[in-house]
């Protein structure tokens, strides 16, 4: 028996609250209540079962989803006899509510089956499009980290706070770097000529 169930079966006579709601202790009752008739289920020491839960809980957290893999399969047989079991039954029934009774429970069969073998084929070939999301997402994160990590260099800080002190002092004035040009005359030759004495038409 390792520490750790040790450690539960310890604090178990002195805190039965705490043992009741760790997550182990509902499967427990559920295996020991609902697999076996009364009389076998008190043959399984708690300790033993809690200590195969923890080390199948270990297995998947260190990566190892085999046995998950294999509940589902198992899974999906089974709801694929209960939607066998159910056709069969509509079969040999000759009055309609009962033939509505099978017909549904057979169809909510066959959706979970298909949930369930859909599920296993998620596992083992995971999505690419999520996949790639995950990844743009890492990559966006480590990004923008690094850009947060990255300090401004003095010189830089200091030609900044120049520039906005330098459009900070006339606050509606006009940037203009050009000087006033003087007007220039463009084509002397057709400047206006003075009066010219004409003859009077009579």
């Amino acid at each position: 028996m390792s520490d750790k169930v040790k450690k539960i079966e310890k604090e178990k006579d002195k805190f039965p609250v705490k043992c009741a709601v760790i997550p182990e202790q509902t499967a427990i009752t559920a295996i020991k209540r609902l697999k076996f008739d009364p009389h076998t289920a008190s043959c399984i020491n708690s300790g033993d079962l809690l200590e195969e839960i923890f080390k199948q809980s270990k297995e998947v957290q260190e990566g190892d989803l085999s046995r998950i893999e294999r509940y589902l399969y198992a899974q999906a047989i089974a709801l694929d006899a209960m939607f066998d079991r159910m056709l069969a039954q509509i079969m040999g029934s000759d009055f309609t509510p009962q033939i509505q009774l099978f017909g549904t429970l057979a169809l909510k069969a066959q959706a979970q089956c298909r949930v369930t073998l859909a599920t296993l084929a998620q596992i083992k070939n995971p999505d690419q499009t999520t996949f790639i999301k995950q990844l743009i997402q890492q990559q966006n994160n480590a990004i923008n980290q690094q850009v947060n990590n990255t300090s401004i260099p003095e010189n830089l800080k200091k030609n900044e706070k120049i520039a906005n002190e330098l459009l900070s002092e006339a606050k509606h004035e006009t940037l203009e770097f050009r000087r006033a040009q003087e007007t220039i005359s463009i084509n002397p030759a057709v400047e206006t000529m003075e009066a010219i004495n004409r003859s009077k038409i009579v």
